[in-house]
């Protein structure tokens, strides 16, 4: 039995998580021994019984020292556990495994660049380039892909694009979480939701968003996002009230009823003002058939076909942006429902988790 060990700096809630999660139970019950190796975190509870957790809350530390001993523990594990592939899928680990395989001869190495690491220097250069010293790396998107070869060509022929994906059977709706919801926010019936969905971060385009809504004043619309307790919340709020905001503004904490919260929105928006490695929550939206409009930046331009499954409009243009909103805000039905189901069928086709799962064991599959 061939043993399998993932890295990763910690195990909470997260893209690059949940693909850990995902492989690590499919590994299990597809005759390998699965490992994985974190900080620890809530997903730890979702590992299949058969798969090992080793908890080392050091592991994502880019201290020195305790890379040192990041590197004694991993070829410890991998003595005891008789390893015969790693996958990282992280920087500051990454380090750590690369170190510790160098003690053996016939240890796999693979690693996954999740996002778009900064290259604004050639420290940054080299410390990310940790990334492609191993046998594959994997890429997840085409996007992603032609990034890493801009600032290292000579990887061409040991990188693949493996999409992220999306787990097709989870889309069941949690009913007293949506009326929880509607209650606690008292999100009128009748309203229509724009739903931006995501992490709260300044490079999700929040702020563009606002802009392109404060320029539409048709009444009973609610904007939803996300963040409930981040920081940036207030100074959202704050920029909302410059723009003489007339639509209700409401932050959902995180969770994990994501599929829920898709299905109470009218519109789903992911305006990014810089370009994602992948962006999922694109491919969650269509999932579940619902009208997605995107920058058209990064890898939008792979998981959206401009007005077949969604809608791309230009980043930092206000007006299009907002015009774009009302457009198929008030679409008929007829033409949003056909666009939608184009969408499902585009991602059921391309970004399933049971079709991504399979082209990564290929991957390890052909090292071993």
């Amino acid at each position: 039995m061939k043993v399998i060990l993932q890295v990763l700096p910690s195990f909470n809630m997260g893209g690059t998580e949940y693909e850990t999660l995902d492989t690590a139970n499919f590994l299990a019950k597809n005759g390998y021994k699965s490992i994985v190796l974190s900080a620890g975190g809530s997903l730890v509870e979702k590992l299949d019984k058969s798969v090992i957790h080793i908890t080392n809350k050091f592991i994502k530390s880019k201290n020195i020292f305790l890379l040192i001993y990041n590197i004694w523990l991993i070829k410890t594990i991998i003595k005891k556990y008789d390893i015969n592939l790693i996958h990282v899928r992280s920087r500051a680990p990454a380090w750590a495994c690369f170190f510790a395989i160098k003690s053996f001869s016939n240890i796999k190495y693979v690693t996954s660049f999740h996002g778009l690491y900064g290259m604004q220097n050639c420290f940054k250069k080299f410390y990310n380039s940790i990334m492609v010293r191993s046998q594959k790396i994997i890429a997840v998107s085409n996007f992603c892909k032609e990034y890493i070869l801009q600032y290292y060509p000579e990887v061409k022929n040991k990188i693949v694009t493996v999409y992220s994906w999306v787990d097709e059977k989870k889309t069941d709706l949690n009913i007293d979480y949506i009326g929880y919801i509607r209650n606690y926010f008292k999100i009128p019936l009748n309203s229509k939701i724009i739903f931006l969905p995501g992490r709260l971060s300044s490079a999700k385009g929040h702020k563009f968003w606002l802009q392109a809504m404060s320029k539409i004043k048709e009444p009973n619309i609610v904007c939803l996002t996300m963040g409930a307790n981040e920081p940036l919340r207030h100074k959202l709020k704050k920029f909302a009230k410059t723009l003489n905001f007339q639509h209700p503004l409401i932050f959902i904490p995180y969770t994990d009823n994501m599929p829920s919260l898709y299905s109470m929105a009218d519109l789903i928006v992911c305006p990014s003002i810089k370009p994602e490695s992948f962006g999922k929550t694109v491919v969650e939206a269509c999932l579940m058939q619902k009208p997605v409009i995107a920058t058209n930046l990064g890898s939008f331009k792979e998981t959206i076909v401009n007005n077949k499954t969604g809608w791309l409009v230009e980043n930092g243009d206000i007006e299009n942006f907002a015009n774009k909103i009302k457009e198929v805000l008030f679409m008929n039905f007829e033409e949003k429902n056909k666009i939608t189901l184009t969408a499902h069928k585009y991602v059921l086709k391309n970004f399933t988790s049971s079709a991504m799962l399979h082209n990564i064991v290929k991957v390890y599959d052909s090292l071993l």
